[in-house]
């Protein structure tokens, strides 16, 4: 959207939960500060780094208008105590042409109509929005936000009416209701569209997943407003998830937001195993560390297959060996290579490793050669 806000960060992150910032903006919550994922002492510090890198690539950094929601009555939004953290917190940086300069004379009622148009969509106040649009097109009817703006606000009436079609719906709303309040609202768009998505995910709760319609589940819905524990919890409740490599892919960004590694671990092997074409950088983008990982292993001589990304993360990874060992009593569908390389991970004594070496270069000697390559390079 041509603009960096700390919030949004913080949520796409998921250090913050957006059930905590909803909260705070009811007021139920004083501040905000001591629900942020991660050390408490060093988020001032990042705040002022980032306001520095920030200034320093020409963004302007200008206060936002952290409102509260209408059934706030307790005054004012503070994130902290610290009066310092509460200023860099309500700030936005954007690019100087992210919005056009106006006349002042000509355009400031029209602007201010605009205004405060959003902000009742913000609000999900249709009512309201309804009354200043109609002001807004007996002043300006050619407005080129006219037709976007009156979607919007038909799509907040519906809340509260029944939904006959939930693919469709669903389909809607990410194709056509999403990128046009992100369009028009920027960032503020995530307050209009969560009520939105929540409306389809009670309506989705306890449907089984068809791979005809991937939209129209609760894992899907739930992903849109990150609330992630229902995403996992949604998943496994489908009795043939691990053969769905769309559920797979979506049970892996769970698990890496919920800070579940071995589930993540075991949802990206598995897509691996079974479904080798599914990935691809857009979904491994969704962990940076992993998707290094899958960059060097796409330009490793010899070759390996997409199968066999597992087996080398291991040797890579070391440490996540013991994290698959205990899963070899309940999941006992492992691939040999993978198998012959978490025992040679584990071997007691070099006799065993000997053996293990042995066996692993006469059956997969492409990635015993990397198995080899990764030990030369410890010893260095």
């Amino acid at each position: 959207q041509g603009e960096y806000q700390t919030l949004e960060l913080l949520l796409l992150q998921g250090r913050l939960k957006y059930s905590d910032y909803e909260a705070w903006r009811n007021g139920h919550i004083p501040f905000l500060d001591n629900l942020v994922q991660g050390e408490g002492s060093l988020l001032k510090a990042q705040f002022l780094q980032a306001d520095d890198y920030l200034r320093r690539l020409g963004l302007l950094a200008e206060d936002m208008d952290l409102s509260a929601s209408p059934a706030n009555s307790h005054g004012p939004l503070r994130f902290s105590r610290d009066a310092e953290m509460n200023r860099y917190f309500g700030m936005r940086y954007r690019k100087d042409d992210t919005y056009p300069q106006l006349d002042l004379f000509l355009d400031s009622a029209t602007t201010l109509l605009l205004n405060e148009i959003r902000q009742s969509l913000v609000h999900c106040d249709y009512q309201k929005a309804q009354e200043l649009w109609q002001r807004l097109a007996a002043r300006s009817p050619a407005h080129v936000q006219l037709d976007g703006l009156a979607l919007l606000i038909e799509a907040v009436k519906r809340l509260s009416r029944k939904v006959d079609d939930p693919a469709l719906a669903c389909q809607k709303l990410y194709n056509d209701i999403a990128p046009l309040a992100k369009s028009l609202l920027g960032n503020d768009s995530r307050h209009l569209l969560t009520p939105l998505w929540r409306r389809l995910s009670g309506v989705l709760s306890g449907k089984s997943f068809n791979p005809e319609q991937p939209l129209a589940h609760l894992s899907f819905c739930a992903a849109q407003t990150l609330e992630w524990e229902n995403v996992r919890l949604s998943i496994e409740n489908e009795t043939h998830w691990r053969s769905e490599p769309i559920l797979l892919k979506r049970y892996f960004v769970a698990c890496h937001q919920l800070l579940l590694a071995k589930e993540k671990y075991l949802a990206l092997f598995l897509l691996c195993w079974q479904f080798p074409h599914e990935l691809h950088m857009d979904f491994l983008s969704a962990d940076h560390a992993i998707q290094r990982f899958w960059l060097a292993f796409e330009v490793l001589e010899p070759e390996l297959t997409a199968e066999f990304f597992p087996g080398w993360l291991l040797i890579e990874k070391p440490g996540l060996a013991g994290l698959f060992s205990a899963l070899r009593n309940d999941y006992c569908e492992f691939p040999t290579h993978f198998l012959l390389t978490l025992e040679l991970l584990q071997t007691e004594t070099v006799q065993q490793q000997i053996q293990a070496r042995k066996i692993l270069k006469n059956k997969f000697p492409d990635l015993f050669y990397h198995y080899m390559h990764q030990i030369e390079l410890a010893d260095k």
